[in-house]
C-alpha cells in the first residue's frame, strides 16, 4: 500500500506486479467513513513486545508513505467532498 500527502491511496498497483485491488475501490468509496489502519513499512520486520515495551528492531524496508502514489485508486480529495474522513475526536 502506498499513501502520499494529499491522501491518495494505492493499495496493491505497482510496477512489475500483478495488479489487483480487489475490492479495495468499492469498499472504500461505498464507506460513509475511512479510517486507514496499518504499519508504515512493509517488507521483513522484526518487532517485539516485551515489558509492556515495543521494540522495532528491524523494520521494513518497503515506505509506504511516498510523495505520490504510483496508481491512484482512492482519491483523498474526493473523499474530503464526501466527507469520509475522520475528524478529530470522531471516531
Amino acid at each position: 500500500m502506498q499513501v502520499d500527502r494529499y491522501g491518495n491511496v494505492n493499495p496493491s498497483i505497482l510496477p512489475g506486479r500483478l495488479p489487483g485491488p480487489g475490492g479495495f475501490p468499492v469498499i472504500s468509496f461505498g464507506s460513509p467513513r475511512i479510517i486507514f489502519a496499518g504499519g508504515f513499512t512493509a517488507g521483513r520486520r522484526d518487532i517485539r513486545v516485551k515489558d509492556r515495551q515495543l521494540k522495532i528492531v528491524k523494520d521494513g524496508s518497503v515506505i509506504k508513505f511516498v510523495n505520490q502514489v504510483y496508481k491512484i485508486v482512492y482519491n483523498g480529495q474526493v473523499g474530503l467532498e464526501r466527507d469520509q474522513h475522520n475528524r478529530e475526536g470522531s471516531v
